[in-house]
């Protein structure tokens, strides 16, 4: 089945940067676009449907962003529709008839970060379906895709992604592990190389996993001694792509991902990729 992506927009004109990551990926898999405005309903808000000036200027923005969209990839069938309700919650229900969502989200820095990348936090929380995060300001000049290993089940699958991505670009694949070599908590009680050989192990499962695949791209590994999320900011700077698993552990109002995924979303520097594996027959649609 076609592969459907939906791209999140709203009507700021330099926030093109998702369109553009989707429309990169849709023309190397055939994969169709959808573009998705919200015009958003707070608590507040009786009404059953938008007012008609809020249908107008969503559909000025989808049109601006399809047209833009068709300029830019021609060959690739471009969807628009709106959506009326809270934010996150839509984004999150038209995610279930997708295979990858797409948000932009600006760079901020110190406590900024936590309150703008909060509402990327919540949609990748819970969305059934794999999310990229898109920095407004991406160029598509980086190379190489990084994954996030730990040698669990969510990490799988950011493995598969990720060297799929490596694969559609052409492109090298390394897989990182982070953290500590000790707690300072638990000296005395955990040994050390326990710690250390846990990570060595998850590095060697999913670099094996990587060579099996015919075809399989350039892999390599590296073990970063830093906190994981740290860890995996710094090894993706000037890459591609960064990819990390996460269970959806919560609805679009009260978020539970997992503290790494959690943190590279409130500071990235790259597209990051939150994978989730997506199992539903997708619902066909005009």
């Amino acid at each position: 089945m076609t592969e459907h992506i939906i791209v999140a927009v709203d009507g700021d004109t330099s926030h093109r940067a998702p369109i553009r990551w989707a429309l990169d990926r849709a023309t190397r898999t055939g994969a169709s676009v959808e573009l998705l405005f919200v015009i958003g309903r707070t608590w507040g808000d009786s009404e059953a449907a938008p007012q008609p000036k809020l249908i107008e200027a969503a559909d000025r923005i989808l049109t601006a962003g399809r047209e833009f969209a068709q300029r830019q990839a021609p060959g690739i069938r471009i969807r628009a529709g709106w959506a009326y309700g809270r934010i996150a919650a839509s984004v999150v229900e038209a995610a279930g008839r997708s295979d990858i969502v797409v948000l932009g989200i600006e760079r901020r820095h110190g406590i900024e970060a936590t309150f703008v990348g909060s509402l990327a936090v919540r949609i990748a929380g819970s969305s059934p379906s794999t999310v990229v995060a898109v920095p407004y300001e991406w160029a598509d000049n980086g190379s190489g895709v990084v994954v996030g290993i730990d040698g669990t089940p969510s990490a799988e699958i950011a493995l598969d992604f990720g060297a799929h991505e490596a694969l559609l670009h052409h492109d090298a694949l390394t897989l990182v592990a982070g953290g500590y070599t000790a707690n300072p908590l638990l000296t005395g009680l955990v040994p050390e190389r326990t710690v250390d050989h846990r990570r060595e192990r998850a590095l060697e499962t999913a670099n094996a996993t990587v060579r099996s695949m015919q075809p399989a791209p350039t892999v390599s590994t590296r073990e970063i001694e830093a906190a994981p999320a740290a860890a995996l900011i710094r090894a993706a700077r000037g890459s591609r792509l960064l990819v990390v698993g996460s269970r959806p552990r919560g609805t679009a109002e009260r978020t539970l991902m997992g503290s790494v995924a959690h943190n590279v979303l409130l500071n990235l520097e790259t597209p990051v990729a939150i994978a989730r594996r997506h199992d539903k027959e997708m619902i066909g649609h005009e």
